[in-house]
């Protein structure tokens, strides 16, 4: 799942990874990398789209890393 994530240091991309139950399962966060946009064309998954929209999903993206996803 792709998300746009904001902070005090600006605006970033990041790929959340989903396991077979549906719930985030990793972070990796194009802040960190150079070359996030090589990685995300280098990985061959399928993408989800994030049904869980609102400011409490959010949050527990950011403080937790772990939301559960409707499929």
């Amino acid at each position: 799942m792709k998300t746009t994530e904001y902070s005090l240091s600006g605006e970033t991309t990041s790929l959340y990874l989903i396991d077979k139950k549906w719930t985030t399962a990793g972070k990796i966060n194009g802040q960190f990398y150079s070359n996030f946009d090589e990685l995300m064309a280098g990985i061959d998954l399928k993408e989800v789209k994030n049904k869980n929209h609102g400011f409490v999903n959010y949050l527990k993206l950011l403080f937790s890393g772990r939301v559960k996803i409707k499929p």
